[in-house]
């Protein structure tokens, strides 16, 4: 039951981003519906932070700037 719960969820997101993202249309027309679905699985389940890329970020010299 959990599991079914769970893929009504994502069909509900999906049902969701397809209703009101023009954008998807496009994404759909040229990826087809397969390589939207993997974009999509890709993009929620990528690491968003890289540790390697955080690490070489916080070993550089920091900067603040003021932007008016």
């Amino acid at each position: 039951m959990r599991g079914w719960h769970y893929l009504m969820l994502l069909a509900c997101l999906l049902n969701t981003l397809a209703c009101y993202s023009v954008a998807l249309w496009d994404s759909v027309r040229i990826r087809g519906s397969s390589g939207t679905i993997v974009f999509l699985r890709e993009t929620y389940l990528g690491p968003w932070l890289a540790p390697e890329r955080l690490r070489r970020l916080c070993a550089g010299p920091s900067q603040l700037r003021l932007i008016l």
